[in-house]
């Protein structure tokens, strides 16, 4: 009977012992567990249909008491030859050393276990996992770090991969797994199993590449782009290639860093932590590694932690130990929600960062061709240590779920549920339902009250309009206002839903009604607009405006373009027309605004106007005008052609202006003030009818002559003027016929100073010209 009991003591105290040495992670049996009680959020919400809202979904959780977890960290760390560079009175791989021996020593003693990896030209020999708990462990890994040196290249690629296969084949598959990568520059170098066409037969499996610090290498080039890379050949016919290319072009590298960055994420149990150590290097490689590898936001869009100097170094690490706290972490923690018909997820928003139909954090689809639609997110929970209390708090960032609703009514949100597993299930039950637990998420009802909205409206000054509300409210009260441009519009208000719009002014105006029940609003711009409706008659080479005005955002263009032939010119943009030739023209003006679509503009036509344009032409006859200087008068003749369109045959009433010049009448003849112009007569030459003068005058403040004609056909006319003139008491007829040889003998002298070459004819003497300048416009 003693020997059974002694024997029963024995058999006790072993499993004891089994107990407390088996490693704590392994134990599916300790007794310790983690809970999720519940998932709170807003319970009841008002919004407007069309309207998006937010709503943040907070987990809770037990704490509790745990033993310390095991942590183990890679510690990826740069030896290139740039790390020989000085910083601060000190190499940066002096400071590095520090810096590295430093968070060894504050992890002694505890549980954690690190693996130095070294990469320049390769990772090649990473160092066992030294227990921080072993005092001969830490001082060896502090010798590892001392015996750092300097050179090769920069493959940063290679040293995540041998990070990431330490950490995965460490034995500890429960541990909290962390990288910290560190790099002074830019990637330059990446590991290949063999040279293809392609440069991607990347090594992404574990091992070494038989390429170390200090191997030497030549040069590869690339038969089909004939690119220069420096080559490293390593065993079993690895290959390294690093570009020769400058800092900003070494996409090659990048993207084989990047895929290790990518079986990081997809192993989903390695935390990376990435630094940037230089005063002068541009880490945009970095940065879109680290985001490859879903490294946490440190800055405004920068995934590293960025260190210029010796002390920033020390301070980055220490806020790396910060987050590689004591903590055990959920094996799965999935939330899913049948969400309503007529509701939309737009986006969700986790640790600050916005993701839209990203299918790597949720999923939003249609389960079984129902009404309702499957929303899935995965998360990521973990008891963490408080150095506070000594306890285990539940850990779980917050996500907010942006939902949109496209009809009003009561939406009921009671089909959530929270399932997990937590820190402690056995392995074999990780991939079955077993050992599944859910926690509790709040009911949510959300009202959507309906919406309100305008559309544009456009108008020509001086008439009015109706604005009309499109309402989807059961019981509303509108109130209209103008928010911009009083001065345009007049706004009045109808009846329930419309208002009275009345263009004053041409401009946009922008106007905004609102439901004083519910505070729902809606604002629109009013686009007032004039143009004339009168047709257009022109003189060839003459430019007019169709007369229209449009405000900002209104475009104006015609509904066919112009062909060559055309007898006009137009200028969509100011409304300008050019007469090109003699005839008639008749175009159609659209006015409107471009609509955007997927497809692009769309052009949408708001108004339209007929114009017909007349182009006439006068063509004054190179031997025009002829005339006759005598003491009393002076008489002189044009002749000009009038051509008119087929369909409109006379010039409109108009008027002839001519401009005298008597500077050269220096021989006592002045013009008489008030006969300046003693008489007008037009002949028709080519034309069967009398043509009137409607009067003449003198305008002195333009020193010209104004005679008003009556419409004139086609053809060919002659027009006799006669100015009156008054010799001085002191002229004499010899003084007279003096000065008519001398502008006979001159001949044309003073008319081409005055760029004008005009013969007045012959008397008893022969040919004579006078000193009038004129200019004949006919309007």
């Amino acid at each position: 009977m003693r020997s059974k009991k002694k024997i029963g003591f024995y058999l006790t105290l072993a499993f004891i012992l089994q107990l407390v040495l088996t490693p704590f992670q392994a134990l599916g049996a300790t007794g310790y567990t983690a809970t999720i009680t519940r998932v709170e959020r807003e319970s009841v919400l008002t919004v407007g249909v069309g309207s998006t809202v937010e709503v943040t979904h907070t987990l809770y959780g037990k704490s509790e008491t745990y033993e310390p977890s095991l942590r183990e960290i890679a510690l990826v760390l740069d030896v290139s030859g740039s790390m020989a560079d000085s910083m601060g009175g000190k190499t940066k791989l002096a400071a590095l050393k520090d810096t590295a021996k430093q968070l060894v020593e504050e992890y002694k003693g505890e549980k954690v276990r690190i693996s130095l990896i070294q990469y320049s030209n390769s990772a090649d020999n990473p160092t066992k996992f030294y227990d921080m708990k072993i005092n001969s462990d830490v001082t060896e890994l502090k010798n590892k770090i001392s015996s750092m040196s300097a050179n090769g290249a920069t493959n940063i690629g290679d040293g995540m991969r041998r990070g990431y296969y330490q950490l995965l084949n460490s034995g500890n598959e429960n541990a909290n797994k962390y990288m910290i990568v560190m790099t002074d520059g830019v990637p330059q170098g990446f590991t290949l199993n063999s040279i293809t066409d392609t440069l991607d037969n990347y090594k992404i499996n574990d091992g070494n590449t038989g390429v170390t610090q200090s191997s030497g290498y030549d040069t590869y080039t690339r038969k089909n782009t004939k690119e220069n890379f420096y080559r490293f050949k390593g065993s079993n016919n690895i290959t390294i290639l690093g570009e020769t290319t400058g800092e900003t072009q070494r996409e090659y590298s990048a993207a084989y860093a990047k895929k290790i960055g990518n079986m990081i994420v997809q192993n989903g149990k390695i935390q990376p932590f990435f630094i940037g150590f230089s005063s002068n290097t541009n880490f945009g490689y970095l940065n879109e590694i680290a985001k490859s590898s879903k490294a946490e936001l440190v800055g405004n869009s920068r995934y590293y932690y960025d260190a210029k100097s010796a002390t920033e170094l020390e301070n980055a690490f220490k806020k790396i130990q910060e987050k590689m706290s004591d903590k055990y972490q959920f094996q799965y923690v999935k939330y899913e929600e049948m969400i309503p018909k007529d509701v939309e997820i737009t986006s969700v928003k986790i640790n600050g960062i916005e993701y839209i139909n990203d299918p790597s954090v949720f999923d939003f689809k249609s389960q079984g061709g129902g009404n309702e639609r499957k929303f899935t997110i995965q998360l990521k929970a973990a008891m963490e240590k408080n150095p506070e209390t000594g306890k285990y708090d539940f850990v779980c960032e917050p996500f907010t779920i942006s939902y949109k609703f496209s009809k009003p009514g009561e939406y009921v949100f009671d089909k959530a549920s929270l399932d997990y597993k937590d820190p402690f299930s056995p392995p074999d039950f990780q991939n079955s339902n077993n050992g599944m637990k859910h926690a509790p998420v709040d009911k949510m009802t959300i009202t959507v009250t309906g919406e309100i909205t305008l559309k544009p409206l456009y108008l020509k000054k001086g008439t009015s309009d109706t604005l009309t509300a499109g309402v989807n409210l059961k019981n509303y009260e509108l109130t209209w206002s103008i928010l911009e441009g009083s001065d345009i519009i007049l706004l009045e208000k109808q009846n329930a839903s419309t208002a009275k719009v009345t263009g004053i002014e041409v401009g946009r105006a922008k106007v905004k009604v609102k439901d004083e029940k519910s505070g729902l609003e809606a604002e629109t711009y009013i686009y007032v607009y004039n143009y004339e409706g009168s047709n257009l008659q022109m003189i060839v080479g003459q430019t007019k405006n169709i007369s229209v005005d449009i405000p900002a955002d209104m475009i104006m263009r015609l509904e066919e373009p112009l062909p060559e032939s055309s007898k006009i010119k137009f200028d969509e943009s100011t409304g300008e027309v050019w007469a090109k030739a003699v005839g008639r023209e008749t175009i159609k003006v659209l006015l409107g605004y471009n609509e955007i679509t997927e497809e692009g503009p769309v052009f949408v036509t708001q108004a339209s106007l007929n114009k017909t344009i007349d182009v006439f032409n006068v063509e004054f006859k190179d031997n025009a005008p002829t005339g006759y200087l005598y003491p009393d008068k002076a008489t002189y003749r044009l002749n000009f052609i009038v051509s008119a369109p087929d369909e409109n045959p006379s010039l409109p009433a108009g008027k002839l202006k001519l401009t005298p010049n008597f500077d050269g009448l220096n021989i006592g003849l002045t013009p008489v003030e008030n006969e300046r112009i003693k008489e007008v007569v037009i002949i028709p030459k080519t034309v069967s009818r009398t043509v009137n003068i409607n009067g003449y005058h003198f305008d002195p403040s333009t020193n010209t002559l104004v005679s008003n004609l009556s419409e004139l056909p086609a053809g060919e006319y002659e027009v006799i003027i006669t100015l009156g003139l008054k010799p001085a008491s002191s002229l004499t007829i010899s003084a007279y016929k003096g000065y008519v040889n001398s502008k006979k003998a001159s001949s044309n002298n003073v008319f081409e100073v005055l760029e004008e070459t005009i013969p007045l004819g012959t008397d008893a003497n022969g040919k004579i010209e006078i000193p009038i300048k004129n200019s004949p416009i006919i309007k």
